[in-house]
């Protein structure tokens, strides 16, 4: 026991630098220093050895998490892509077909319909239109909802142009 417990301060003194005076007996203070450095030499190669193995199978543990989420980033990706795809090929179909209904129909009854829709939408829908129907549309609206119609249509035709005038 008494022996464990000399180890166990030699192998704290060469991290903590104390002296192994405590540790053994030695003969002389040179002697005590000799069995420090000794001691700790003998196992300081294998415990870098041991961290650096230790360091490396952690990096290699990461690695293969960060691959594998990667993998599952690229397929949601992928799946994203797929569905916005499908989402923009649908709504340029509605756009056509709403386009075509609002176009046919009477400017005082397409007011009635655009005016409980959302001003977006609306937007959306007149900026879809020839200029003449739709401002046939636009005059026959309450003022205050058609400017806040306009408001949006001016944003979609900016958006589309890129212009900033």
């Amino acid at each position: 026991m008494k022996r464990v417990a000399s180890v166990l301060i030699l192998f704290a003194s060469c991290f903590a630098g104390i002296s192994a005076a405590h540790a053994e007996e030695p003969t002389g203070p040179k002697e005590g220093l000799k069995v420090k450095e000794d001691y700790c030499s003998s196992f300081a190669e294998t415990a870098a050895e041991t961290r650096f193995a230790l360091q490396q199978e952690r990096l290699a543990h990461l690695k293969s998490d960060v691959e594998a989420r990667l993998a599952e980033l690229q397929s949601e990706s992928k799946r994203l892509q797929s569905f916005l795809s499908a989402r923009q090929k649908l709504r340029e179909q509605v756009g056509e077909g709403l386009t075509k209904i609002y176009s046919s129909m009477e400017p005082e009854a397409a007011v009635k319909v655009l005016k409980r829709l959302n001003p977006a939408i609306a937007a959306e829908i007149l900026v879809s239109l020839n200029a003449k129907q739709a401002g046939n549309i636009l005059a026959l609206m309450d003022p205050k909802d058609s400017s806040r119609i306009v408001v949006f249509m001016a944003s979609i035709a900016y958006s589309r142009t890129g212009n900033k005038s």
